[in-house]
């Protein structure tokens, strides 16, 4: 779990031990799913970078909410932990046209 969070400033050894705990304790029958939002410059869905590259500071100009949602479910015979995600990206400006404060 851990490595695939290398890119993440903020996942830190607190928080990977918080997460793990969580994988570990999702149970047959019992699915969770969280959310996380953050803002981007640039809508696109792949945006991929490698490892040591960090994501790109947010600027002027055009900003965009992208928010994540993930399901997890541990399956009946093997046990394993199945994680879907969600993309969603919406431009800011038309998040406040909707009525929603945003910051």
């Amino acid at each position: 779990m851990t490595r695939v969070h290398v890119p993440v400033e903020e996942y830190a050894d607190e928080t990977a031990r918080r997460v793990q705990r969580l994988f570990d304790g999702i149970q047959v029958g019992r699915p969770i799913w969280r959310a996380n939002a953050l803002v981007y410059n640039d809508p696109e869905l792949h945006q991929p970078r490698r490892e040591e590259e960090r994501r790109p500071p947010v600027t002027g100009g055009q900003k965009w909410l992208r928010v994540e949602r993930q399901g997890n479910r541990r399956l009946e015979q093997s046990r394993a932990v199945l994680f879907s995600i969600h993309t969603f990206v919406l431009a800011k400006a038309k998040i406040r046209k909707l009525g929603y404060r945003t910051a």
